[in-house]
């Protein structure tokens, strides 16, 4: 793999895992807020549903 294009890999895959999506936001700050037991589970799945829809 030439150089540029790992580094450029590389910084595309830190800026993902540093500044997460508005799902990921939501689940923790529910998950925060309420605790487990209030439905996480069904709140992480409808987010995946609909940022699979087109």
């Amino acid at each position: 793999m030439d150089g540029l294009t790992w580094i450029t890999y590389v910084g595309v895959i830190v800026a993902l895992i540093i500044f997460p999506g508005p799902v990921a936001l939501l689940c923790t700050s529910h998950g925060l807020r309420f605790g487990r037991a209030t439905g996480g589970l069904f709140m992480a799945a409808g987010g995946s549903l609909i940022a699979s829809s087109p």
